[in-house]
């Protein structure tokens, strides 16, 4: 895993997952009603063998119900994406594990204990001091804070993580809903517009069956729907195999 140590556990309370309503640019009020799923403090995803290349780029959504600790949402043995109520951090490492690129975001208060939406943008083709880490939670876009950037430009070393990119692992008990991780594509999340294709108003959006209406192009990973059918990987990135069960969750970031 990466490199940068940070406490791994969060516990959220238990919920079932509704059924969905699909609608062209749903959510926010749209007609789009996100299923979510139950993560029983076992159980996670990691890749089977990730189809994905090298980058400098990344893209990522995930809807999470938090009342505790910290998971790595997204992560791998070249990045790491963890959520806690009081920090988000953003660790990505080049193709040779030799140089990284940190930030993340602090809250002055820690985040509600409720569910919430995280995206996250980074380009990592810059020269050091000037890469682009971009976290928007709940629809407002964050100022980060960057920990470490003295690399000069590289790509992020996607498919050195064929076999061990990870979905939910070391959560404790964690509901989750559509979550989205696109290794080679970007979005200015600073451009508002942008933001409103994952969030609207609170609520999800609906990014198609294949996760393809952020950006045109279906991500690496989508995972969404309920608990038969969440752990199908809906990207272009492959199969990913869970490690202990799933059941639906009881509420659905849709309310």
């Amino acid at each position: 895993m990466s490199k940068l140590a940070l406490p791994t556990r969060l516990r959220t309370r238990r919920s079932l997952g509704l059924g969905a309503i699909p609608g062209a640019n749903g959510g926010g009020g749209g007609g789009y009603i996100a299923k979510a799923v139950h993560f029983d403090g076992s159980s996670y995803f990691v890749s089977d063998n990730l189809v994905t290349a090298d980058s400098p780029l990344g893209l990522f959504s995930v809807w999470f119900n938090d009342d505790l600790y910290s998971w790595e949402t997204f992560n791998g043995g070249f990045f790491a994406i963890r959520l806690d109520l009081n920090v988000i951090n953003c660790d990505f490492w080049d193709t040779t594990n030799s140089v990284h690129f940190n930030f993340e975001y602090v809250p002055t208060e820690p985040l509600p204990e409720a569910w919430g939406n995280v995206v996250i943008a980074v380009d990592t083709n810059h020269p050091a001091g000037e890469k682009i880490g971009q976290i928007v939670i709940n629809g407002d876009y964050k100022t980060v804070n960057v920990v470490s950037d003295t690399a000069s430009a590289f790509d992020i070393g996607w498919s050195q993580d064929n076999t061990t990119t990870a979905f939910a692992e070391d959560a404790s008990t964690t509901d989750a809903a559509d979550s989205y991780a696109a290794m080679g594509q970007f979005l200015d999340l600073s451009n508002s517009s942008n933001v409103e294709k994952f969030i609207i108003g609170g609520k999800p959006v609906y990014l198609g069956a294949n996760g393809e209406l952020p950006t045109g192009t279906s991500p690496t990973v989508f995972f969404s729907g309920d608990a038969d059918t969440f752990g199908t990987n809906l990207g272009t990135g492959g199969t990913f195999t869970l490690t202990g069960a799933l059941t639906n969750a009881t509420t659905s970031p849709s309310g």
